[in-house]
């Protein structure tokens, strides 16, 4: 699999405990539903995702280890911003819902 993915790093403090974190994010683009594999995050999760207008259309708290399957139904095809806040540190994934 060669699939690239943009990473739009909002606090770059701290940012190699996060990219050491193996966080994916896929199939992306996607026609259906997508995963967030947080499995080697040992802490609580927040996850929200945005839509173009940045508009939250998806909000969740997980636990630790954890991999989230986020439902699609009723998004629009699009570019959607996944914001991962892991101790008060962001990372950012596009994903396009096609």
């Amino acid at each position: 699999m060669n699939e690239c993915e943009t990473v739009v790093v909002t606090d770059a403090s701290g940012i190699d405990e996060l990219t050491a974190l193996n966080i994916l994010v896929y199939p992306n683009p996607t026609k259906e539903n997508f995963t967030i594999d947080l499995s080697k995050v040992d802490v609580p999760v927040r996850v929200v995702i945005n839509d173009n207008l940045n508009q939250v259309v998806r909000n969740y708290e997980t636990q630790a280890n954890s991999i989230l399957q986020v439902e699609t139904n009723g998004m629009s095809p699009g570019i959607y911003q996944v914001r991962i806040e892991i101790s008060g540190k962001t990372l950012t994934y596009p994903v396009i819902l096609q």
